[in-house]
This record gives structure tokens, C-alpha cells and sequence, in this order.
């Protein structure tokens, strides 16, 4: 049986930050850092340099309000708050939703026992939920299938000015290609783990398409080594630029051309939501 590999905290960590681990359970009983852990660790350390290129591009004498979508058990939001309020004097106001409410109410534990005053939890799907002010960061790190666009709709309904989403589980669209039975696409989908993997690919492609569409410049990049998870593509979007037509009209022909109906599709039109295109 193999266990799992257990290593010693970095030094640098502050002890608010290890306590925070404990909590979050990346360490064991003995003080030592798991390999689960560690992968958890690294990915939110990824996350802290896009983090830290917001605060620099946005009014330092305002609050940074930040929306996670799908937060779960709290290991991004939770220690990714912990590290920004440990390097900056800015305020920070983080909002993790979740349909899960026990879920939920472990990260409130939690965020209650540090006095994290500045985090707070609430069960609710990701389009249900209603802002109490603007958000400027939409995060959505590993929502499972269509749950990632759930949280990309919603950064367009509350017009998030920066929106990170790393997909998981991209299910929809591998489904609907094994019918596919002529032209240069039918090599890859005859074959089940191919399909798979164009599944994702394609799915995540027109998600950067729609977010060109409605003004954002889009990064599709991986933004930690696969050795710590096989989830390792971000989708970055950032507000500001012109409405692209030309991805809208690349988006829709995919889907017409592949017969693809998705979930995204239907939450534009379920929101009321098309690019503001001339």
C-alpha cells in the first residue's frame, strides 16, 4: 500500500498561514506537510501573482471585492485571502458560494476561528446568488462541467472586471461528438479517450470565445505544472476591450456546424445576455 508522502512545512510560512493549513487539513498530526497538501499549496501560490497584477491595475484606495464560485471545501479561497492580507494594506472582501451547505458551514468554521472578518460563506447555486455591491474578481477554480459556466455567465451578469476560471470535468461536449460521423473531426471522435480530450479542448475554446465576444481579453495559459493537478488550464479574462464579432460569429458556427447544444448557450439566453456588438 502506498501512503501518502508527508513533508515538512516551508519555513517562510507565517503562523497564522501553518495554522491555517491544519485547519484546511494539509498537515497531519505529527506537523508535517502532506503530498495532497502540497499540491493544494502550489496551485494557490500560482494564483498569487495574477492576484497580485489585479491589485496593482485597480484603485488602491478602494476594497477589492472578490467572488468564488463553487469555493467547496475553502482551500483556494481560505489560504489565497490568508496570503494577500499577509503582503498588502488593502482591503480585501472575499465571498465564497457553494450548493453544498455543509461545505459552507466547515469554511465558516474555519474563516471564524482564524478572525477572518473580512471572508464570509453562503450556500447558494452560483446563478442565485445576488451581489451586495460590485465584484471586481470572479474566481472559479475546478467547478465541475457546466458549473464553470454557471460562473462565467454570472462574471457577465454582474460584469466581474476580471474573470479566472480553471475548468474541470468538461463532460457536455464529449457526449455530443461521438455522433459525429463525417469530415476531418470523426478520426478523433471515433475513438472514446480522443474524444475526451477534444471534448475539453473545444468546450473551453468556445468559452474564450464568448467572453471575446462580450469585451474581455482572454490568456488561456497553464497556470501550475500538471504534477500537481491534470486541471491545470486558467482561462483569464479581463474587461475593456472592444466586443470581438468576429468570436461570436466563430461561436456560433461551431455550434451550428457541430449540432452542439450547450449548457453556456442556453444560461445567454435563460440571463438575457448577447455582446453588446454594433
Amino acid at each position: 500500500m502506498l501512503y501518502p508522502v508527508e513533508l515538512g512545512l516551508p519555513e517562510e510560512l507565517s503562523e497564522e498561514t501553518k495554522r491555517l493549513m491544519r485547519l484546511l487539513g494539509h498537515v497531519s498530526r505529527q506537523g508535517r506537510l502532506r503530498e495532497d497538501g502540497r499540491d493544494k499549496l502550489e496551485q494557490v501560490i500560482s494564483f498569487l501573482p495574477l492576484m497580485r497584477k489585479v491589485l496593482s491595475k485597480t484603485n488602491k484606495r478602494k476594497s477589492l471585492n472578490v467572488l468564488e464560485c463553487a469555493s467547496g471545501k475553502g482551500h483556494l479561497g481560505l489560504l489565497l485571502n490568508q496570503f494577500l492580507s499577509e503582503e498588502t494594506d488593502r482591503e480585501i472582501n472575499w465571498v465564497g458560494i457553494d450548493n453544498s451547505e455543509k461545505l459552507v458551514k466547515k469554511c465558516r468554521n474555519i474563516a471564524e476561528e482564524m478572525g477572518l472578518e473580512n471572508v464570509e460563506y453562503r450556500t447558494s447555486r452560483i446563478l442565485d446568488y445576488t451581489c451586495d455591491g460590485p465584484i471586481h474578481v470572479l474566481l472559479g477554480l475546478h467547478a465541475c462541467d457546466t458549473a464553470t459556466d454557471e460562473a462565467l455567465v454570472k462574471g457577465l451578469e454582474i460584469r466581474a472586471r476580471y474573470i479566472f476560471l480553471v475548468p474541470c470535468c468538461q463532460r457536455e461536449v464529449s457526449g455530443q461528438l461521438a455522433g459525429i460521423e463525417n469530415g476531418v473531426l470523426a478520426v478523433i471522435a471515433g475513438n472514446y479517450t480522443h474524444r475526451k480530450v477534444l471534448g475539453t479542448l473545444l468546450t473551453d475554446s468556445l468559452r474564450r470565445l464568448i467572453l471575446e465576444s462580450f469585451g474581455y481579453e482572454v490568456d488561456v495559459f497553464e497556470y501550475v505544472s500538471v504534477r500537481r493537478t491534470e486541471k491545470n488550464i486558467m482561462i483569464r479574462g479581463e474587461s475593456g476591450k472592444v466586443p470581438d464579432e468576429n468570436s461570436w460569429v466563430a461561436y456560433r458556427s461551431t455550434l451550428e456546424e457541430l449540432g452542439l447544444r450547450l449548457t453556456l448557450d442556453e444560461l445567454l439566453v435563460e440571463r438575457g445576455l448577447s455582446p453588446p456588438l454594433e
